[in-house]
């Protein structure tokens, strides 16, 4: 059997903890202040959700960076 550890979906924190000041996301992981705090109490289903959000926002950056070139 499982142990509840292997069932939970861990932050994507990486220690690099900083709110970028135009896109309000941390530098580091991608997430806004509100999804932050609320990490800890979300669901398994809102936590996948913030992790696509997240690879969402990777790619529309570097989208956005590419096209500043």
């Amino acid at each position: 059997m499982k142990n509840k550890k292997t069932l939970e979906i861990e932050s994507p924190c990486n220690g690099n903890c900083t709110i970028d000041i135009i896109t309000k996301y941390c530098i580091g992981c991608f997430r806004t202040i509100e999804e932050i705090i609320a990490w800890p109490s979300l669901s398994k289903e809102k936590r996948k959700e913030i992790i696509k959000l997240i690879e969402i926002r990777k790619k529309q950056l570097r989208k956005s960076t590419n096209q500043n070139e």
